[in-house]
């Protein structure tokens, strides 16, 4: 099972980005950057959508 660890490029040093590293330092992953802050998908649907697709491997 694929998990993707991402937060949003504009959320900064806000909770949400700092859980994103620790988990990704647990799990030995990166952190997937995120066009927009907590609600990107909303703010920037199409950019969410291909970073999604790229970061996701092939089913």
């Amino acid at each position: 099972m694929a998990i993707v660890v991402g937060a949003g490029e504009e959320d900064g040093d806000l909770v949400g980005p700092l859980s994103a590293t620790a988990l990704a330092t647990l799990r030995q992953t990166s952190v997937t950057a995120f066009p927009g802050g907590h609600a990107g998908y909303l703010q920037h649907p199409a950019a969410f959508a291909a970073t999604l697709k790229t970061a996701l491997p092939p089913a």
